[in-house]
């Protein structure tokens, strides 16, 4: 029988870069982050605008919220996404029904980064003639395990209301 001794354990030095990963080289991502470049331009097409809050346009309150006028918003910048969206669902407090919507949006980091744009919480992101509100943001899809080698940008979002943003609908043609 062999006895292994279990209550001595032996801290080895960690190298980030190569744990699990030594063998995605720059060139495997360069051809990764080209092929889905086209994949999401050329073939998938699902393009949505992204509008970034503008801290200095914004006027907030004594609580760090926005004042009466709402929030300001820099232009919209169009991105390419993957779109997972489950059925919308209704939701009835008693004022008539609401319906909420829950959309996950998929961005390439290479894209944003062209497009220089980083989705953060309480952006906005149109779609669909809809607003969603950036309300979390996942950003760890590392390839190969490298965290130098980000891939993607994932943001959780939800309906908003068009009242809340104070902004105009622009006429349908």
């Amino acid at each position: 029988m062999i006895f292994i001794n279990m209550s001595v354990i032996i801290p080895l030095p960690v190298n980030r870069e190569r744990i699990g990963g030594r063998y995605v080289s720059p060139t495997d991502l360069k051809l990764m982050n080209s092929v889905n470049t086209e994949l999401m331009n050329e073939i998938i097409e699902n393009y949505v605008q992204i509008y970034k809050i503008s801290p200095d346009a914004t006027t907030t309150n004594i609580y760090g919220e926005s004042a009466e006028n709402g929030k300001v918003y820099y232009p919209g910048v169009e991105i390419s996404a993957l779109i997972e969206h489950p059925d919308t669902t209704n939701q009835d407090e008693g004022f008539g029904p609401d319906r909420i919507k829950v959309v996950k949006f998929r961005f390439h980091e290479g894209m944003c980064q062209e497009a220089g744009i980083y989705p953060e919480v309480g952006d906005m992101i149109t779609w669909d003639d809809q607003y969603f509100e950036i309300e979390n943001v996942v950003q760890e899809q590392h390839l190969g395990g490298q965290y130098s080698k980000s891939f993607s940008i994932i943001c959780d979002t939800h309906t908003t209301k068009l009242g809340r943003l104070n902004v105009q609908e622009r006429p349908k043609q």
